[in-house]
């Protein structure tokens, strides 16, 4: 993944409460689903574009990220998770007719919406195969699901989006994560060396649509930079934001600045001052 596109989704995914919409069986993809695989509480369909491999791989890893997920996060997104894989172009925009998201401009192409107790994802691959994507949207699915609060500001839900995006699940599991993507890491640096950084206050306190009609290069380079600090160098810290999701003890993203303040025992400009550097000199 060399291009900052393979980070970004397409689409700003629309969160839609359970059950407000059901899928229509008849619907395009329905009558071009060539192979179906399922493992645990995921499901896999794919088209003739692609084989019933890819059906397969994509199953059992979008299952290891589910059980993963389900090991952090205290609530999960419905039941059980569907995706709907095609290469074909055309196909994919009648279903994007059907299930209109907000567009951001370049990046993967993607579209969502809830089927009854679970989500029904249809994606365009992006690379071969599309592990990536399932790391990001999942870990959006299942934040929301803990605390769906996650959505008004999302500097944490796009940071730890690009965090877990950055890693992988093993065979056995167990999630690994060496560094965060050198293109936005590039980003990133360019910004920084231009002085041109959203300032963290502003970028932590973002509102949702301003974070997102911002130049993505920056709040997404940012987060994750910023995500990524925490993690490696305040990682108790980090697991203590998840667990007061999971407890409800953080329920507003006022709470959850003041949590790491007083957690890592930085000001808000110290903060400022130690990730930048940390984002700069990343690999």
């Amino acid at each position: 993944m060399n291009s900052n596109r393979a980070i970004i989704s397409l689409i700003l995914v629309l969160f839609v409460r359970h059950g407000a919409l059901a899928i229509d069986r008849t619907a395009p993809f329905a009558a071009r689903i060539a192979h179906t695989a399922k493992d645990g509480n995921v499901t896999v369909h794919a088209d003739s574009s692609l084989d019933s491999r890819f059906a397969a791989s994509h199953a059992a890893h979008a299952a290891q990220v589910w059980r993963y997920f389900s090991s952090i996060f205290a609530r999960t997104p419905g039941s059980s998770v569907e995706f709907f894989y095609t290469k074909d172009q055309r196909l994919f925009e009648t279903i994007l007719k059907r299930y209109p998201v907000i567009v951001i401009p370049g990046g993967r192409q993607l579209t969502t919406h809830w089927e009854g107790n679970h989500r029904v994802w249809f994606i365009i691959p992006y690379t071969m195969p599309d592990f990536g994507t399932q790391l990001h949207e999942l870990s959006h699915d299942f934040l929301y699901a803990t605390w769906p609060r996650s959505e008004e500001h999302p500097w944490i839900k796009e940071g730890l989006g690009m965090y877990f995006e950055s890693g992988r699940i093993s065979e056995q599991g167990r999630f690994s994560v060496e560094r965060p993507f050198p293109s936005y890491v590039v980003l990133f640096r360019d910004w920084q060396a231009k002085g041109a950084l959203i300032p963290l206050r502003r970028l932590l306190t973002m509102p949702r649509d301003e974070f997102y009609r911002s130049d993505h290069t920056k709040t997404y380079s940012q987060s994750m930079m910023l995500v990524f600090y925490l993690w490696e160098k305040h990682p108790a810290m980090m697991r203590g934001v998840l667990a007061g999701f999971n407890n409800r003890t953080i329920t507003t993203n006022a709470q959850l600045i003041d949590f790491i303040l007083r957690s890592t025992g930085l000001s808000l400009v110290t903060l400022e001052r130690e990730y930048i550097p940390y984002g700069t000199a990343a690999r």
